[in-house]
């Protein structure tokens, strides 16, 4: 028996019939061949279509343009001013809150008698609904608690109400 080389695309037929899921003996009576060397080829091929299809290093890189740089600086910028912008809101916040005159531990910024800008907290007190309407409400709250103010330059005191400012001369 002589041996007849076979082409390559005979080869490449045979091994896409045998991917494609047709039986191997027919196909080897077909072209000739033994079973071993459709066996040999199938392997050959799917081991070189692994290596071909396998993830590798990416391929070059290429170089940034100097725009890009700058645009990058730019956003970082960006997201630092946003960071103490935020920061800043939140301090806004948080001071509005303080001076939030229904809150009960609002300090006025000024004496409403002279309007000296600095003003000390003067102990707090108990203190009695007045009025008729505050009358009714005694038998739900008889007492409330108010945080006094004293002024160091005229020296008078007074309290704040939610309302507004009450004044206590002393």
């Amino acid at each position: 028996m002589s041996f007849k080389p076979i082409p390559v695309e005979r080869k490449i037929e045979v091994i896409y019939r045998v991917v494609k899921g047709d039986k191997i003996q027919p196909i080897a009576r077909e072209a000739g061949v033994d079973r071993k060397s459709i066996y040999l080829w199938k392997g050959r091929v799917l081991s070189a279509l692994r290596e071909a299809l396998e993830p590798r290093k990416r391929g070059p890189k290429f170089k940034r343009n100097p725009e890009d740089r700058e645009i990058e600086k730019l956003r970082r910028k960006v997201e630092k001013l946003e960071s103490f912008l935020k920061e800043k809101d939140e301090k806004i916040k948080e001071l509005r809150e303080r001076l939030d005159p229904n809150k009960e531990e609002f300090k006025p910024v000024k004496c409403p008698y002279c309007g000296f800008e600095k003003v000390y907290r003067n102990g707090t007190y108990k203190r009695k609904p007045k009025g008729f309407f505050d009358k009714l409400k005694q038998d739900k709250q008889k007492e409330e608690i108010v945080q006094g103010f004293l002024c160091p330059w005229c020296g008078k005191s007074f309290h704040i109400e939610k309302k507004g400012v009450s004044f206590a001369l002393t």
